[in-house]
């Protein structure tokens, strides 16, 4: 049986109009199945039930939905959707001919037979051998169904066949990337293992995309070469002489809800009021941003330290004091952030007795750990170090935090952090 037109138009570029029926170019010889119920044969007929109200709802109560987040939906009415379809058009509008070999066939959707229309057949013959001997084709737009699309017209038979187009952003894109994972998960490389060699990433709930592991990084870095640091174009003298003080790391160091934050915080005000250049670095606050790729294991723990010493360590040589409030509970993590700072760091070890922080206890943290909710909490236990000598030990729990602030402030003073004399600002011009 002869095949029949889905529509009839008109192939148009320039002054050209050539009339066109369109066909179907491709029948499915694929052999589909119902189901029957077994017990008498009969197909199985499908209803529409509706969760919430668990009912079966009938045909004419269905709207239509789209779906902009998970089970969140916009009702849309059929007079919206015809207000979005395309204005009604036979034209095939010819935009530009390319070469064939320019289009990547992943573009290509459903093809279509073009036939001429009476009184076409003659031009229509002109432009497929036209785009055969040229080895083009030609891309066009095209209202089909209410919708526009781009389409591809191309010589195929001794005449010619039409494709839709995949617009750009419709096509997935297939790329090596690298992923960097905070806790670390069994894998192998495709090539060794398949059934452990291949991830779907999901987010909110839904696969986004998919993959094969090409090759496994077990927490190996990259070792830099050619670096070449810059220097600041300030000096520190002329830095000390705007702050009134030199550039410090000073570590607070302590168990959870010891007083730690809230003494640093006290600091950085105090400093600031009177002309310095503070900067707080919470070790909560990092852990959110710079460190979120660590852990708590031993090597994170380390890792986490060496990131806050080398961070602090950058802004005391540019003249700022870094004040850095984290727990550090390693004495060996903490000597190596004092070989960063060198002679810039300052500890101070925050000895507010494990009783009173727990009594404390502001975020909860002890009570979780208490349960069996919080693994490898610094405080339940005898995995925290003090240190064996710091600049300055402080008991926030016998003493108010502007008396312990003060204290700060006078042993900054006493090794040459902070100074009081005015320095002579012409000297550094």
């Amino acid at each position: 049986m002869a095949a029949r037109s889905l529509v009839s138009g008109t192939i148009s570029f320039g002054l050209v109009a050539i009339p066109i029926r369109l066909y179907p170019a491709v029948v499915s010889e694929r052999v589909s199945f119902h189901l029957l119920h077994a017990k008498c044969g009969s197909r199985i007929k499908y209803q529409t039930y509706c969760p919430v109200c668990d009912q079966v709802v009938d045909r004419e109560d269905l709207v239509k939905g789209y779906e902009f987040g998970k089970e969140q939906y916009i009702r849309v009415t059929e007079d919206e959707l015809e207000a979005l379809e395309g204005e009604a058009s036979k034209d095939i509008d010819i935009v530009e001919f390319v070469p064939l070999a320019s289009v990547d066939p992943i573009f290509l959707d459903k093809a279509y037979f073009l036939g001429p229309d009476k009184g076409g057949a003659k031009p229509y013959q002109l432009l497929a051998r036209a785009l055969e001997k040229a080895e083009e084709v030609a891309v066009a737009r095209f209202i089909l169904r209410g919708k526009e699309s781009v389409v591809l017209i191309r010589p195929f038979q001794r005449g010619l066949i039409l494709h839709t187009m995949y617009f750009h952003d419709e096509i997935r894109d297939v790329g090596e990337i690298d992923i960097s994972l905070a806790q670390p998960i069994a894998a192998d490389s495709y090539s060794d293992n398949p059934r452990t060699g291949r991830l779907v990433i999901e987010v909110a709930g839904r696969i986004a995309g998919g993959g094969l592991v090409l090759s496994v990084d077990a927490g190996q870095r990259a070792v830099p070469i050619d670096i070449v640091p810059a220097e600041s174009a300030l000096r520190p003298d002329e830095r000390s002489a705007r702050y009134r003080h030199n550039g410090a790391v000073v570590w607070l160091t302590g168990l959870p809800g010891s007083g730690k934050s809230t003494l640093a915080r006290a600091l950085e005000r105090r400093l600031f009021g009177n002309g310095g250049s503070p900067i707080l670095l919470d070790g909560d606050t990092l852990r959110a941003g710079l460190n979120g790729d660590l852990g708590f294991s031993a090597a994170d723990r380390t890792e986490n330290i060496r990131r806050l010493a080398e961070v602090a360590t950058h802004l005391a040589r540019n003249g700022h004091i870094a004040i850095v409030a984290a727990v550090s509970p390693s004495r060996d993590d903490r000597a190596a952030a004092r070989r960063i700072a060198d002679a810039a760091f300052r500890e101070i070890y925050v000895a507010t007795p494990a009783e009173v922080c727990e009594s404390r206890d502001p975020k909860g943290h002890y009570a979780k750990a208490r349960a069996g909710a919080l693994k490898a909490f610094t405080g339940i236990g005898n995995d925290y170090q003090p240190p064996a000598s710091s600049e300055l030990t402080i008991d926030t729990s016998a003493r108010s935090v502007s008396d312990a602030a003060d204290e700060i402030e006078r042993m900054l003073a006493k090794t040459g952090i902070l100074f009081d004399e005015l320095v002579d600002l012409a000297a550094n011009i």
